[in-house]
């Protein structure tokens, strides 16, 4: 009985909390997201046939990704600071 009455609390306070977000109208997921989480969806299928346990194969899928983005991002920002040298273009 306990455990139901503090669930419902929970609930309710999740409730307000997402009162003004419930306000808006009904809008449709970009089609470039869910592109992105199914791409990412297979990843982690990938890594799951190799190491068969989902929390490992999250954390390899996402800091493969997250590893990957940092590495483009450094390109960019040395290539930015290259661009900046008087007389390099």
């Amino acid at each position: 009985m306990i455990p139901y009455y503090i669930a419902y609390i929970i609930l309710g306070i999740v409730g307000f909390i997402l009162q003004p977000i419930l306000l808006f109208p009904d809008v449709v997921i970009s089609p470039a997201v869910i592109t992105a989480l199914s791409q990412v969806g297979q990843f982690i299928n990938v890594v799951d046939n190799i190491i068969p346990h989902t929390i490992g194969a999250l954390f390899v899928a996402i800091s493969g990704m997250v590893s990957i983005e940092i590495m483009i991002f450094g390109y960019k920002f040395i290539k930015w600071i290259y661009t900046k040298i008087p007389g390099v273009s």
